[in-house]
């Protein structure tokens, strides 16, 4: 047996918290038992997209979790559009200027619509003392 690796731990250990065995898994996720023994086995090093996907899916947890990329188990998807993102905020996200995961965690927070509430009101009102005050 090879050593397992971080995509194969993690779905080891989440097939495990929902207490399915490999074979429960792979009929419910719809991808095939062998390969999914081999991924947690560690008897392969990669993972199919589809594979990745559909466990994604079945699980609710993002790609970048079940690769290591994120520590974050949570999904956490938010169209651009959604969040009112300007374009600049967007290359920041690209570019890696922004810390994506700092930014998961900040939109998770159940404060977040007050927080933006709050800042935007006193932007506006700095912006208004501004202009009066010409």
């Amino acid at each position: 047996m090879k050593k397992q690796t971080v995509h194969g731990e993690r779905i080891e250990e989440i097939r495990k918290d929902r207490k399915l065995s490999q074979r429960e898994l792979a009929a419910q996720a719809g991808i095939s038992y062998d390969a999914l023994r081999r991924v947690e086995n560690g008897e392969t090093n990669t993972i199919n997209s589809d594979m990745l996907i559909r466990l994604a899916e079945f699980f609710e947890v993002s790609t970048d979790y079940l690769l290591g990329l994120s520590n974050i188990r949570e999904r956490r998807n938010y169209a651009v559009s959604q969040l009112g993102l300007s374009e600049e905020s967007i290359k920041r996200l690209v570019s890696k200027k922004i810390d994506p995961d700092s930014l998961n965690l900040f939109l998770g927070n159940d404060r977040f619509a007050a927080i933006t509430q709050l800042a935007k009101t006193y932007l506006l009102q700095r912006t208004l003392d501004g202009v009066m005050g010409m």
